[in-house]
């Protein structure tokens, strides 16, 4: 068979020629039936096949997943949750409680901190825990330090006295107004230790310095040296003897010691006094009473007491401070629950606490035999054994220890002291338990994040809806019909995008206040550009496509071109840029909260995290545990929208 050639022209004209050969064809036998196989799929709609290719993508359905646990949470978990988290709850007793899951010393998640103290070595307890210490789960051993500041727990030190370079001199000194001292009487001595300044001590070097005790004698001023003025340091005695030989009179008044440090033009002078101590031998207590007022035996405790006492130390131009006091330090562990609900002694509860207590059936306890009793030793231990506990779930006295009487002129109130437990003195039954731990007012945070999610949610949705809206019809019409319509609409949005987002946000917070429906408002005002913009582009990129054309040369309206043919092509782009303007709203939301301008009476968010910044330090749960939803339901919000967009137009796949 010779070859064969066809020719064939195509829709716009063009001439085509083809050339059929042998070996094109194939011979079938003559019994054998051609024919058309029946469909074997069944058939299916637009919406059902992007389902069926979004179910593919793993990574977008483990994002909609956690997406859908978090909003689940946020339905539920502010409805369940017992405990306050609006702005006016507090509650004082259960702030800053420790994130638990599981019992106290399990070591993780488990209620408890570790915190390091100063040590009170008179308690044997850390320093402000003297009394917690059936809270405190383990201690380590006191570690010494040293302390250059005023503590009431540390010990000795130096005052450290100052003159400055611009001074010719500077006197520290201790006084005492004995009135009429008869030296004879009473014979003084002094002793006064003073220590070298240490190399990396940056307040001065050492200064010329002397000691000197000072009195009157009637108009007189006296004074005796114990030092002259030298930069030795060291320890320096003055006897009683030395005391009345150097004043030559018995009669003194308003005693005190000067240490007088020169200063020098070229530096600032320093002296460290250790100890200085004024005494008598007369044995006369008042005196003696009121020169151990004025001795320094410990410089951190002279120097604490000035803040207590009148004051002992004063400088000329500056003040005695600390330098070198020894302290100690200590680490322990502390369950927060067991303090904030455990069982407390020595809580004072009024007698009409009681009797509400025993009205309710929970308690009793014969008050009124013991009111009328001569309430002595027998009364009281007979008032102790009569106390019982009726309702163990309910009752929050534990025992009764002691009971107090107040009042006057034959009026008098009776309060009893008890054992109680604090949780159910606030009310609940069980011992609470905060799974992400409680805020600076006592607010269970777990139901705060979630309230504040489903808060932020609403808004994102509600702002989402309407920008969505009205941004893919302005958008539509703005790339469907292009031209000067195209032109007047991109220069009218150009304007109102130039405007900041957050000088809208500020005027309109200002002009009708932070509540949702305002928030909700100015989100919008310029929200929609965005949307507006992508559904230009999609309709610009698809509408010129055949399909179009021959949809249009059949007599589809305009509309139909828009809605039928145009828009769900472009819809997967839209979808994606729309379902992320969710997130985007919640960090505007938190964005403006940081400015101080958050939601007034509602939780969100950004109001959240405002509140808890300054905590970051001290306690970082209260910005973690918040942010660590924020960034799962941002991540889970950006898989779900980019797995919409495949699933909607798989040409997209892939893209950004």
């Amino acid at each position: 068979m010779e070859n064969k050639d066809f020719t064939y022209f195509d829709s716009l004209g063009t001439e085509h020629t083809v050339s059929i050969d042998e070996k094109d064809l194939k011979i079938v036998p003559k019994e054998k039936q051609i024919h058309d196989r029946k469909m074997q799929t069944k058939p299916t709609t637009f919406f059902k096949d992007a389902i069926r290719r979004f179910s593919k993508n793993k990574s977008s359905i483990a994002g909609a997943i956690v997406l859908g646990v978090l909003i689940l949470g946020a339905i539920i978990l502010p409805a369940t949750i017992p405990y306050g988290v609006s702005s006016n709850d507090n509650f004082p007793t259960e702030t800053f409680l420790e994130p638990k899951l599981f019992a106290a010393g399990t070591g993780w998640w488990d209620g408890t901190t570790t915190i390091t103290r100063v040590y009170n070595t008179d308690a044997d307890m850390p320093a402000e825990y003297e009394d917690k210490g059936d809270s405190i789960l383990s201690m380590s051993e006191p570690v010494e330090g040293t302390s250059n500041a005023v503590n009431k727990y540390a010990k000795g030190g130096n005052m450290v006295l100052t003159a400055n370079s611009e001074d010719t001199d500077s006197s520290v000194l201790t006084s005492v107004s004995l009135g009429s001292y008869d030296l004879a009487a009473n014979p003084l001595s002094f002793t006064a230790e003073t220590s070298e300044i240490p190399e990396d001590y940056a307040g001065g070097v050492q200064g010329e310095y002397g000691i000197f005790l000072v009195a009157s004698n009637g108009d007189d001023t006296i004074e005796v040296p114990v030092k002259d003025y030298s930069y030795e340091v060291g320890t320096y005695s003055i006897s009683a003897e030395d005391v009345a030989k150097g004043f030559a009179v018995n009669t003194l008044t308003d005693l005190h010691i000067e240490f007088r440090l020169k200063a020098n033009a070229s530096y600032d002078g320093a002296l460290f006094v250790k100890k200085a101590v004024l005494s008598t031998t007369s044995g006369n207590a008042t005196v003696a009473a009121a020169l151990t007022k004025v001795s320094c035996t410990d410089a951190n405790q002279s120097l604490y007491a000035k803040s207590e006492v009148a004051s002992q130390w004063r400088g000329s131009p500056h003040d005695a401070n600390l330098y070198g006091a020894s302290i100690k330090y200590v680490t322990f562990v502390f369950d927060t629950y067991n303090n904030a609900y455990g069982l407390q002694k020595g809580y004072t509860v009024a007698e009409s606490d009681l009797t509400n207590y025993i009205n309710k059936g929970w308690m009793s306890l014969d008050i009124a035999a013991f009111k009328a009793s001569d309430r002595g030793d027998a009364a009281r231990k007979a008032l102790i054994d009569s106390f019982t506990i009726l309702d163990d779930a309910n009752c929050p006295i534990r025992a009764i220890e002691d009971f107090s009487v107040t009042g006057r002129k034959g009026v008098y109130y009776f309060s009893y002291i008890c054992t109680v437990s604090k949780y159910r003195m606030l009310g609940y039954t069980s011992m609470p338990l905060h799974l992400f731990g409680t805020d600076s007012l006592g607010r269970d945070l777990l139901k705060l994040s979630f309230a504040g999610l489903r808060t932020s949610l609403l808004m994102g949705v509600a702002t989402m809806l309407i920008t969505f809206s009205f941004g893919l019809v302005w958008g539509a019409i703005a790339g469907y019909f292009g031209g000067w319509t195209d032109i007047l609409m991109e220069r009218f949005t150009e304007i109102l995008g130039s405007l900041p987002w957050i000088v809208i946000m500020t005027i309109f917070i200002i002009k009708w206040g932070s509540n949702f429906g305002v928030f909700v408002m100015a989100l919008c005002i310029t929200g929609w550009i965005g949307t507006a913009g992508v559904t230009r582009t999609q309709f610009y990129r698809f509408k010129d496509r055949e399909y179009v054309f021959a949809a249009r040369t059949l007599g589809a309206s305009d509309m139909r071109l828009i809605f039928r043919h145009i828009l769900p092509n472009a819809i997967g782009t839209i979808i994606t840029s729309s379902v992320l303007m969710i997130p985007s709203v919640i960090f505007s939301e938190a964005t403006i909260s940081y400015l101080g301008l958050g939601l007034t009476g509602l939780s969100s968010f950004g109001v959240t995290l405002s509140e808890n910044q300054k905590y970051l330090g001290t306690h970082p749960v209260l910005i973690i545990f918040p942010s660590a939803i924020m960034a799962l339901m941002m991540i889970s919000f950006n898989l779900f929208g980019n797995g919409l967009r495949d699933a909607f137009n798989p040409s997209l796949k892939g893209e950004d």
